[in-house]
């Protein structure tokens, strides 16, 4: 289950962006973890990298470094 958001957010056609989600979302899980915990109890880091998913698909769709498909009829 934590590899579905790294490849969401990096972009289903890229491998770069795979790799530069895994490290972003490593480090925002870190990081939720350690500050967010006291806020929102114990735990909350697992709920980050969902929680970027929401916002990342909000934002670019196709992922950070995926391409958009353009239909042409």
């Amino acid at each position: 289950m934590k590899i579905f958001p790294i490849v969401i957010i990096g972009g289903l056609d890229s491998v770069a962006g795979t790799i530069v989600a895994a490290i972003a979302i490593g480090m925002l899980e870190s990081l939720g973890a350690g500050y967010l915990d006291g806020v929102f109890g114990s735990g909350f880091g697992a709920v980050v990298p969902y929680v970027a998913i929401l916002m990342m698909l909000m934002m670019r769709p196709h992922g950070l470094f995926g391409h958009p498909r353009i239909e042409r009829v």
